[in-house]
């Protein structure tokens, strides 16, 4: 299933055909590989006959991010035998969803300054139509359901007035307000062929409303809750996120259903309304609200919330999907790989259904659950969206999609997954991407690649899946990579993630260095020639690790934390503190806040270190790239900050994505190729 002459508006830069030397020589093109198409919103129609998805890269000439929404159309085998374009601009497309009959494709859009809204596409044909007033709805439209056959029903943060709006501007101007204060939502409903795009109000309510879903017959809508945006504000725990009640008739006050410090997420209503499913994290039996792997719960209509697989050591993803004989079909990250498993939620029995080296995503399914789709990166392509017909066709399944041919065309890196003792009882596992037709040789120069969260892992795939996690990029260059999965993330069960717990720098080290040590014990690694590197919680461990050692040579640090006591006043992520510190306050545990603390080891450092950081970032301030930096320049160290103009923790702009990705290369080259570097180009 291969597709000629896509993406003719989204057109990307293309790798030229080139020697193998040439390519040893100088990797992968770093546009190509950082340009690279993902996807999301994947949505199988429910007749099984389309899959739409978007389509989403980055074009580094107009530093813009380009997305389309796109039809693939099935034969009767679940074969692809087209595929259209509906949509393409410069914004963003999320919330795929198909009525009921497959005649219309709905979906949110938000471009430029323009706030989101709904849309809809009818297949017969014609242009999309916006079913939600800009006007009306001004502050934009959060998440929508199906009401019945012919509505919709959505929340919207309810506007201001323009006396309001002038009233604070005035009193504000431009400075960024914090505040705990009631946030108020709007509950509407809009016909699927209504004229008037304003809608009709069901309800207003003061909760902040992240999700809704509509009963099976209509007469009420779960509403899910989520922290509060506007004002700014810090949050505790997962206390905000709750599941509500409300009638679609609007009589009554939404009813609180849940009261417990679990993240509910993706609500899907059970047979005969009974109560829900949801993906989400968290014990409901923990009065301090701990991370936990990803779950899926069954929450009933008493407010009870179980977990579906207690005895499940992997972390399940949404969205998932609820089958034709009540079994829900998810992907779960296990060990090196995140896969498809049917759970039965009648004995939390676990059933694991594919066995991809990689990592699958965005699962969608037909109504009779005879078409399934999803994304897939494996070990042997970028990502592409996949077909199946059914379950027992997934292992089979086909790509229905050809966007990254040209990258795949390229030798691709040798990947394995590896596993080493840690020396404190603990077997760590990881992956290890071999430069192309080099697996097995000695002496490689070695960058370790550090993944973030912590409460995540790294997959047996090529990638890439963003700026911060580029692999096969390296090994293009002539790299060895260790990509470590250390105590703390996922895929290993609860009592793996929770042994980071006080130990937030120590231990996931003393993982990663004995995974340094197994591959410098077999030769591969030369110890002369080493870097260390990592994004968000990567750069926590970059930066922990080079004041434990002087081993490497350098060292590349991206937006990680290096004070834990000042990050606890100034982030906005609760979680990271209370995890790591063991739910305490700098105030109540000193001790361990400055042990775990990078800061606490500066004197030792000797590592030349590149610090990469957003300036707009505020899950990893940007003043913690500035106290690394001020650090090294102290100790004389070898250093250089790169702060990128109004970027968040996740960059956005496609040009410093690529400036970054290129100073980081440079800076490696330099410490480790021992030959005068030029810009790359």
């Amino acid at each position: 299933m291969r597709v000629a002459g896509i993406l003719t508006t989204l057109t990307f830069i293309l790798l030229a055909p080139s020697a193998a030397s040439a390519q040893e020589a100088s990797g992968y093109p770093i546009e190509e590989y950082l340009g690279v198409t993902n996807f999301a919103g994947v949505a199988v129609a429910p007749d099984g006959r389309h899959v739409a998805f978007v389509a989403s890269a980055d074009d580094f000439e107009e530093n813009a991010r380009h997305s389309a929404i796109w039809r693939v159309d099935l034969d009767d085998s679940g074969r692809r035998k087209d595929m259209v374009r509906l949509a393409a601009s410069n914004g963003s497309y999320s919330q795929l969803r198909w009525s009921r009959d497959g005649r219309y494709l709905f979906y949110i859009h938000s471009e430029g300054d323009a706030k989101s809204q709904i849309f809809a596409l009818d297949m017969r044909g014609g242009e999309a139509r916006r079913l939600t007033d800009p006007e009306h709805y001004s502050d934009g439209v959060g998440n929508y359901d199906l009401l019945g056959e012919a509505e919709l029903v959505f929340v919207a943060p309810a506007p201001k007035t323009e006396d309001e709006k002038e009233a604070i501007e005035e009193f504000y101007g431009d400075v960024m307000r914090f505040a705990d204060e009631p946030t108020t939502t709007w509950v509407a409903r809009v016909g699927i062929a209504a004229e008037d795009a304003a809608g009709e109000l069901i309800a207003t309510v003061e909760l902040p409303v992240q999700n809704v879903r509509a009963s099976v017959d209509g007469s009420q809508v779960a509403l899910g809750t989520a922290a509060r945006s506007e004002p700014q504000r810090f949050f505790n725990n997962f206390s905000e996120s709750e599941v509500y009640l409300l009638s679609t008739d609007g009589a009554g006050e939404p009813r609180q259903l849940t009261r417990n410090l679990v993240l509910e997420g993706d609500l899907r209503w059970r047979a005969g309304d009974s109560g829900f499913y949801a993906a989400g994290i968290g014990d409901p039996n923990d009065p301090r609200g701990g991370y936990t792997q990803g779950r899926l719960f069954t929450i009933g209509m008493d407010g009870s919330v179980e977990n579906l697989a207690p005895g499940f050591i992997g972390a399940f993803s949404a969205p998932f999907v609820v089958l034709p004989d009540g079994s829900l079909l998810a992907s779960a990250a296990v060990s090196t790989r995140t896969n498809f498993h049917r759970v039965d939620p009648r004995n939390g029995d676990v059933e694991r259904l594919t066995d991809f080296a990689g990592a699958v995503s965005n699962l969608s399914a037909s109504a009779d659950g005879g078409v399934i789709a999803f994304a897939l990166i494996s070990d042997r392509s970028a990502p592409e969206v996949y077909v199946a017909a059914g379950l027992e066709n997934l292992v089979a399944a086909e790509p229905a999609t050809d966007f990254n041919a040209d990258l795949n065309s390229q030798p691709m890196p040798q990947i394995e997954a590896l596993a080493w003792p840690n020396g404190e009882g603990d077997e760590i596992e990881g992956i290890l991407f071999w430069p192309p037709g080099r697996r097995g040789e000695s002496g490689l120069p070695l960058v370790v690649d550090i993944h973030g969260g912590p409460w995540s892992l790294r997959t047996e795939n090529i990638g890439p899946i963003g700026f911060a996690y580029y692999p096969a990029l390296l090994a293009s260059r002539g790299y060895l990579v260790l990509e470590a999965n250390y105590r703390g993330g996922t895929g290993r069960g609860d009592e793996f993630l929770h042994a980071i717990e006080g130990f937030s720098c120590t231990r996931p080290a003393t993982d990663i260095l004995s995974g340094v040590d197994f591959l410098v014990e077999r030769g591969w690694a030369d110890p002369e020639r080493m870097a260390v590197m990592g994004y968000s919680y990567g750069g926590v461990m970059t930066n922990c690790i080079i004041g434990l050692t002087d081993r490497f040579q350098a060292a590349a640090s991206g937006a990680g934390i290096w004070n834990d006591i000042s990050y606890f006043g100034t982030a906005d992520n609760f979680i990271q503190n209370d995890v790591r510190n063991n739910a305490t306050a700098p105030w109540e545990n000193l001790e361990n806040y400055w042990k775990e603390s990078a800061i606490s080891r500066a004197g030792n450092i000797s590592t030349p270190t590149l610090v990469t950081i957003g300036g707009a970032d505020r899950r990893v301030p940007t003043t913690q790239g500035y106290e690394l930096y001020r650090a090294l320049v102290r100790l004389g160290v070898p250093a250089e900050l790169l702060v990128f103009p109004d970027e968040p923790h996740g960059f956005r702009k496609p040009k410093h994505k690529l400036t970054k990705v290129k100073a980081e290369l440079r800076w490696i080259d330099r410490y480790l190729k021992e030959k005068d570097v030029t810009l790359v180009h």
